[in-house]
């Protein structure tokens, strides 16, 4: 994993870790909005050569350093790493690197596999210590993987059909989204106390299918909680916009382009999924078409077809500047 940060970043002091790797106290970059970019002038190839290594080639004002290689990670993390992201706010924002494990779900009766599933790790970049955040056996193919308005994490399953659904969310034929509620004074765990989780007392629970109001039947306080409300599909990029809206897509041929629309803001628990649609199906002008929410919850690929979505060809990332959506320079 290699760090790029702009040239007027603030300055860094140095740490080691147990690799005997020199690694930066600070590296949340300097925000470069694209009116700001300059971009090279051609293509450039990545250029490998271990851990010392400067394998890209950058623009001016531009510098890179290696803060971590997976062959490093620990017996403790596995392999297959996908997406990052750092805390953007909060306390010593920047500090830590969150990282998706894209392995399957786990399979205990399988010596062959591990009966684990897929993990949420965390990089220290003042120390270089890697530790495990959340791991648990129908966790599968974890991807995208983004940083809240709120302080939370959002991890997404890159699968469209699940091999072990989540007991606490059965109706899902597809993966899913995760929220995990991390600790404001220590961001490398879970908080528990931070998670909500809907009152039956209070009517939010459906007498016909035992569901909570946020489409789960999760009672259990442990820092992680099932977002069905955001789709049920093969999850890959996600990104917020300045409105708190979220916005994600479904990596199969075909796929949808997605945007949530919350409820209240700043609560994935309940709100409506859209789908974009053009007139042409691909380009110019869209809206946003509203999706059935139960319906999502189960197959939100089925859904956005019906509603006659545009179709592209695996649709991957997502970005609306930071994960936030915020402009951190200039405090929007």
């Amino acid at each position: 994993m290699t760090a790029a940060n702009a040239g007027q970043a603030q300055e860094k002091g140095q740490a080691q870790n147990d690799n005997g790797r020199d690694l930066p106290l600070k590296t949340l970059a300097d925000y470069t909005p694209f009116e700001r970019f300059t971009p090279l002038e051609s293509w450039a190839p990545c250029i490998p050569g271990g851990i010392e290594a400067q394998p890209f080639v950058l623009p001016p004002g531009y510098t890179q350093e290696i803060v971590d290689v997976e062959d490093f990670a620990g017996d403790r993390t596995k392999d297959l790493w996908d997406m990052n992201t750092q805390n953007e706010s909060g306390k010593e924002k920047g500090r830590y690197i969150y990282r998706t494990h894209e392995v399957g779900a786990g399979n205990g009766s399988d010596p062959t596999r591990d009966p684990n599933g897929s993990q949420v790790t965390v990089t220290d970049l003042q120390t270089g210590a890697t530790n495990v955040v959340a791991e648990r056996p129908d966790f599968e193919r974890f991807d995208g993987i983004v940083w809240t308005p709120r302080g939370t994490i959002l991890v997404g399953e890159e699968t469209t059909r699940a091999q072990r659904r989540d007991p606490q969310v059965l109706q899902a034929e597809a993966g899913l989204v995760y929220e995990f509620f991390l600790d404001e004074d220590d961001p490398t765990r879970l908080n528990p106390t931070r998670e909500e989780i809907a009152d039956a007392a209070d009517g939010t629970l459906d007498e016909e299918n035992e569901l909570l109001v946020d489409g789960t039947t999760d009672i259990a306080q442990d820092g992680i909680r099932a977002r069905p409300a955001l789709g049920s599909k093969s999850h890959e990029g996600m990104r917020f916009d300045k409105e708190g809206f979220y916005y994600g897509i479904s990596e199969v041929n075909g796929g949808a382009v997605y945007r949530f629309v919350p409820d209240e803001p700043g609560d994935l628990s309940t709100g409506e999924l859209q789908a974009l649609r053009t007139a042409n199906g691909r380009t110019g002008e869209c809206t946003w078409v509203p999706l059935d929410r139960t319906l999502v919850q189960v197959n939100a690929d089925v859904e956005a077809r019906r509603v006659q979505a545009n179709g592209y060809q695996r649709p991957e990332d997502v970005e609306t500047t930071t994960s936030t959506g915020r402009d951190v320079n200039n405090g929007q």
